[in-house]
């Protein structure tokens, strides 16, 4: 069979088809099944091809941004992560000098309040 297809210049895969009876042909050369425009002898004018050249090159942008977006919020977010782990050592700082100055406070009144029943108790022995 083999020889059949390859005496005559046909191929026994896809959608050609070989000059005979059976299929189209042009003077024995392998025409293709599929159909566009230049089959029926009209070319799609130049316009139509300068539209959709332009629709296909905005497809492709909106592709492109849409793409875009989630490497655009996760570089975002890196950019974030720094300024944000600084923020939170900051206010982590902050906090334990907060509460360190308290401490010192209260020790301070403790003290204050001492040193006043210390002066009360010496006025006392006084009189």
């Amino acid at each position: 069979m083999e020889a059949d297809f390859s005496a005559t210049g046909c191929s026994p895969s896809g959608p050609e088809t070989c000059g005979g009876s059976g299929g189209p042909s042009a003077g024995g050369l392998l025409v293709s099944s599929h159909r566009d425009a230049t089959t029926y002898g009209q070319a799609p004018p130049p316009d139509a091809d300068k539209k959709l050249l332009e629709q296909l090159s905005l497809k492709e942008e909106e592709l492109q941004r849409k793409e875009a977006e989630p490497m655009a919020d996760t570089k975002r977010a890196q950019d974030w992560e720094a300024p944000s782990a600084f923020l939170d050592e900051l206010l982590s700082a902050r906090k334990t000098r907060d509460e360190a100055m308290m401490s010192r406070v209260l020790m301070a009144n403790e003290e204050r309040d001492e040193a006043l029943r210390h002066v009360a108790r010496l006025q006392q022995a006084a009189k």
